[in-house]
C-alpha cells in the first residue's frame, strides 16, 4: 500500500509542474482592437494577426503593425488566416 501511495505521490509531483508556463503578455505595439483569433508568421520577422474584421501585418518581428485589410464588421468576422508567402494569404470568415 505504501509503495502505491509513493508511486502516486511521485507521479503527481513530477507532472503537476510539467504544465507550468510563464505568463503571456501582448507586445506594446500589437493591435488591440479585441481578441486575437489567429496569427501566422512566415518567418521570424514577417507575421500576420486577425482581429474582428481586420488583418494586420508586421515585417519587424512585431515592433510595428500595419492594417492591411478591413471587412464590413456587420457582415464578416475573420476567424483564421493562412499565408503562402508574405503577399498571398487567405482569410476564413464567419
Amino acid at each position: 500500500m505504501r509503495s502505491v501511495f509513493l508511486l502516486l505521490a511521485s507521479f503527481i509531483f513530477n507532472f503537476s509542474s510539467g504544465y507550468a508556463q510563464g505568463s503571456w503578455a501582448a507586445i506594446p505595439n500589437a493591435p488591440s482592437n479585441g481578441r486575437y483569433d489567429d496569427m501566422y508568421f512566415i518567418n521570424d520577422s514577417v507575421g500576420f494577426v486577425s482581429q474582428d474584421s481586420e488583418v494586420f501585418r508586421t515585417t519587424d518581428k512585431g515592433t510595428t503593425w500595419t492594417q492591411i485589410s478591413t471587412l464590413d464588421s456587420n457582415i464578416y468576422y475573420v476567424r483564421s488566416i493562412e499565408f503562402v508567402n508574405d503577399t498571398i494569404g487567405f482569410a476564413g470568415t464567419f
